[in-house]
């Protein structure tokens, strides 16, 4: 986790701005809860003006009560962290815009 706090810290926070784009892959999955928390907000904060597309290897699945297995609800959101603002899933070349749940909710 820490290699991937030091590569944004160079590659983004220590720039005048954040770029008008920027892509990041699979950056927050070595970190811890509250540094992906804090990593998640300081983006946010400093790349406000920017487009910032995340690409997130994570699997929305519900488990089924009856038959005690996993299974990929087609229309499940997934958890925003107060960090996405849209989802889009890619599964086997097909894309599909699939909502964000409400943080507020948990609280």
């Amino acid at each position: 986790g820490q290699k991937s706090k030091v590569e944004l810290v160079r590659k983004v926070f220590l720039e005048d701005r954040c770029p008008n784009i920027l892509l990041i892959d699979e950056t927050f999955a070595p970190l811890d809860p509250d540094s992906k928390s804090l990593i998640m907000q300081k983006l946010k904060d400093f790349c406000s003006e920017s487009i910032v597309l995340v690409i997130y290897h994570a699997d929305v699945k519900d488990v089924d009560s009856t038959e005690g297995t996993e299974k990929v609800k087609e229309d499940a959101c997934v958890q925003s962290s107060n960090f996405f603002d849209a989802n889009l899933h890619v599964e086997n070349g097909v894309l599909q815009l699939r909502s964000v749940c409400s943080d507020e909710s948990s609280s």
